[in-house]
């Protein structure tokens, strides 16, 4: 039997802040709310920390959002603090990295990785776009941690697991750049 969460009492909303607040697992931005861009960072943190989802009105708001956001807002110091706290999850990084990709924020956050999204690298080892293959690797990393193997306990043993999920999340960021040099000089 699946719940609908919109059909839950208001009783059960938790607040999480001034701007969202979580109804079951399904987080929403309360009335009348404008978001900045640390804002919806914050949002995705609580996505992660909660494992929860949006609802689609905050969905389509971060997605317009990102469409028209100017590249100033973006550079918030604030961002980069609440970006680093989603690096720094328990769980959920790779889930949360992902989502994030997928409504833009990721891509408006670093616009490196803006041009990952979609790209193919050709040759018999590479099934997964770009930017799936980095989100993927971060998300089997987070796997290592219920793994009772050397790799599980050495991940286990990491103290600043962001360094390596932030590794992982760059390190492909100039397959695009290098392909597009390639073609030019051959």
């Amino acid at each position: 039997m699946m719940i609908c969460f919109s059909s839950l009492p208001a009783s059960l909303s938790i607040n999480l802040d001034d701007d969202f607040e979580m109804k079951g697992r399904v987080i929403s931005m309360k009335e009348n709310t404008q978001l900045s861009m640390s804002d919806i960072l914050r949002g995705f943190y609580y996505r992660g920390l909660h494992s929860a989802r949006f609802d689609e009105t905050l969905r389509s708001y971060i997605v317009d959002k990102f469409e028209t956001i100017d590249k100033h807002q973006i550079q918030e110091s604030e961002s980069s603090v609440f970006f680093r706290e989603i690096l720094k999850l328990p769980r959920n990084v790779g889930q949360t990295l992902y989502v994030m990709n997928e409504l833009g924020a990721l891509s408006a956050l670093m616009p490196e990785f803006k041009d990952l999204n979609g790209f193919l690298q050709h040759g018999v080892y590479h099934s997964y776009t770009v930017d799936e293959h980095t989100l993927i690797a971060i998300q089997n990393v987070e796997k290592l941690a219920n793994e009772n193997s050397e790799l599980g306990r050495i991940f286990n043993k990491l103290k600043d697991k962001e360094k390596l999920f932030l590794g992982l999340l760059l390190h492909d960021i100039a397959k695009p750049i290098i392909s597009a040099d390639t073609k030019l000089s051959g």
